[in-house]
C-alpha cells in the first residue's frame, strides 16, 4: 500500500528523477547513468539511436576521446528519453494532441524503436539494481545470511 501511494505521488518521467531515486543505493563508480554508459554503449543489444554512437565506433576511439563520447552519449540518451516521456504524456493526458493537433508517426518502425530503447534501459537498470543491491544491503550492516535468504 505504501509503495502504491508513493507511485501515485511520485511521477518518474525523467532520467534525472531516476538518478535521484536510485543513486543513493549505489557505490561510487556505479551511479546511474554516467558511470554505466561506457558498458551500456558496448552492450550487444545497445541501439545506436539511443547513444548516437555505435559499439564499433566507440571501441575504435582512443582513450582520451572516450570521455567526450560518453558525455555526448549521455546527452543523446537524455534527449531521446525526454522525447519519449513527453510523447507518453501527450498520449495519456492529451489524446496525443499537443496544441490540439494529432501527432503523426513520421516513419515506419518508430514505435518499435521506442519500445526497443525503453526495453534496453529497463533491462540494464534491472541488471544494475540486482547487482548493486547485495552490496547496498551488506554496506548497511545486514548480515550476509539474511542477504542470502532474500535472494541477493
Amino acid at each position: 500500500m505504501a509503495a502504491r501511494k508513493m507511485m501515485e505521488r511520485e511521477t518518474v518521467l525523467s532520467l534525472p528523477a531516476i538518478q535521484t531515486f536510485f543513486n543513493k543505493f549505489f557505490r561510487s563508480g556505479q551511479k546511474f547513468f554516467r558511470d554505466l554508459l561506457p558498458h551500456w554503449i558496448v552492450h550487444p543489444d545497445a541501439p545506436r539511436s539511443l547513444f548516437g554512437i555505435s559499439t564499433t565506433r566507440f571501441n575504435t576511439l582512443p582513450m582520451n576521446l572516450r570521455g567526450q563520447a560518453v558525455t555526448d552519449a549521455q546527452a543523446q540518451m537524455e534527449d531521446r528519453f525526454r522525447v519519449i516521456f513527453q510523447r507518453r504524456h501527450d498520449c495519456i493526458h492529451n489524446c496525443d494532441r499537443p496544441k490540439i493537433k494529432p501527432q503523426p508517426l513520421p516513419e515506419p518502425g518508430r514505435v518499435l524503436r521506442v519500445i526497443e530503447d525503453v526495453a534496453f534501459l529497463v533491462r540494464r537498470c534491472d541488471e544494475h539494481l540486482n547487482g548493486e543491491f547485495r552490496q547496498f544491503l551488506l554496506g548497511t550492516g545486514c548480515p550476509a545470511a539474511i542477504v542470502g535468504q532474500v535472494g541477493y
